[in-house]
């Protein structure tokens, strides 16, 4: 099923291909195994999307093999507690679409490097820049819906369409 949801309530270690077909959710709930292949040695995500969702903290990663870049094309950080997700340090993380932080209980730390955003930033938690630029470079929203103010260190915007600002 290409629209189906996949929930990972282990620690997460594929030393082999990951394909997401059509819009399949995956839930990684545990840590994610930090070794040569990190989502696995492929990665296919097609318009799928990623949950980070996890009460201790978890690495976002942006690599393959270690070296090899690849992008998400829906991000959703949906940790809770005192849990963090952060980005690789110094690396770029690539969302094509959309990058949502789901509840008032989420916290992401961005990379130090590079945040490309495709789609709409949607916030209903706690954002932290970690000094890391990040670039608007497609159409889409910046929804910021929490109880803190919402800082970039450098923002970009360097879109095909218009980018809208929304908060309540």
């Amino acid at each position: 099923n290409s629209d189906g949801e996949l929930a990972v309530d282990a620690p997460y270690d594929n030393d082999g291909t990951l394909t997401l077909s059509g819009t399949a959710k995956l839930h990684l709930r545990q840590a994610i195994t930090d070794d040569a292949s990190e989502l696995g040695t492929t990665v296919t995500l097609n318009q799928s999307t990623i949950y980070y969702e996890d009460d201790a903290s978890q690495t976002v990663f942006t690599r393959i093999n270690a070296t090899t870049a690849f992008s998400y094309y829906n991000l959703v950080i949906d940790n809770s507690g005192a849990a963090v997700a952060s980005a690789e340090a110094a690396t770029t993380l690539d969302v094509d679409n959309d990058f949502t932080i789901l509840t008032t209980d989420a916290d992401f730390t961005s990379t130090s490097g590079n945040f490309k955003i495709g789609g709409s930033f949607i916030n209903y938690g706690t954002f932290t820049h970690n000094s890391g630029t990040v670039t608007f470079d497609g159409t889409g929203t910046i929804f910021h819906h929490a109880d803190t103010t919402l800082t970039f260190n450098v923002l970009t915007i360097d879109a095909t369409g218009t980018i809208t600002v929304v908060s309540s």
